[in-house]
């Protein structure tokens, strides 16, 4: 089933620092959207208003299933942080049990989910203490599909990996659109890029969209300046 996030009527405000103002976006299934925008235009914020660490002042945030609408649950919803905060005295095998246990997932999903997420048997034994960073990412996506969470959150998932590590992860998510609805914050135009099959710029507070097409760095870069001078010639 196809499902939407949809976002209506939002805003939200740090005291008196605004945030968001009546912001209105549909993220679909299938598509990878990359969160741009600058220092401070709320990347991050945007993130943890759809995951539920930050409370809305107005509006609403639901998950459209075909005819029906509903508000969001933890179950909806997973979240990898820019740094996660992880017990580094267990395994990735430890952790992942644990985590089985405490959200009742299917101890029969494991194997098939770390099959498709390509983890091997060798860093399951590991302690996460000495797991790479995109190891870490990997583990709490495998987190992501054994809880069935279909939105997918990564908050700058890709900026502290290697040239191989980062192809792998992008590799992933690109196998995980097709049944998620995948939102990163990123700040580097190259990432979005790559990656993406639409980007969301947050500018004054509001979300302006830009559809991806086969358009160099240089294109997409040249585009953005464009599309946000529009925007501020319409204020």
């Amino acid at each position: 089933m196809n499902n939407a996030l949809v976002l209506e009527n939002i805003s939200f405000s740090y005291e008196q620092n605004e945030i968001f103002s009546d912001l209105n976006y549909t993220f679909n299934t299938g598509n990878i959207y990359s969160i741009m925008g600058s220092n401070g235009e709320g990347k991050t914020t945007l993130l943890n208003l759809i995951y539920g660490n930050l409370p809305l002042k107005t509006g609403s945030i639901c998950l459209s299933q075909g005819n029906q609408t509903k508000e969001l649950d933890d179950k909806d919803v997973f979240l990898i942080p820019t740094v996660p905060l992880l017990p580094k005295f267990l395994t990735g095998r430890q952790f992942l049990s644990l985590y089985v246990t405490e959200n009742g997932c299917d101890l029969k999903d494991i194997d098939i989910v770390l099959d498709k997420l390509n983890f091997h048997e060798y860093d399951l034994d590991k302690l996460i203490l000495n797991y790479s960073t995109g190891t870490i990412h990997k583990l709490l996506l495998a987190c992501a599909l054994l809880s069935k969470n279909k939105i997918i959150l990564l908050d700058e998932p890709l900026v502290s990996l290697d040239f191989i590590v980062a192809a792998e992860v992008k590799r992933i998510l690109q196998e995980l659109k097709k049944d998620h609805i995948i939102l990163l914050s990123t700040h580097i135009l190259e990432i979005a890029n790559e990656i993406s099959d639409e980007i969301a710029i947050i500018k004054d507070k509001k979300i302006h969209k830009i559809e991806m097409s086969d358009m160099s760095t240089e294109q997409l870069s040249e585009l953005m300046r464009m599309k946000l001078l529009e925007e501020n010639k319409d204020e």
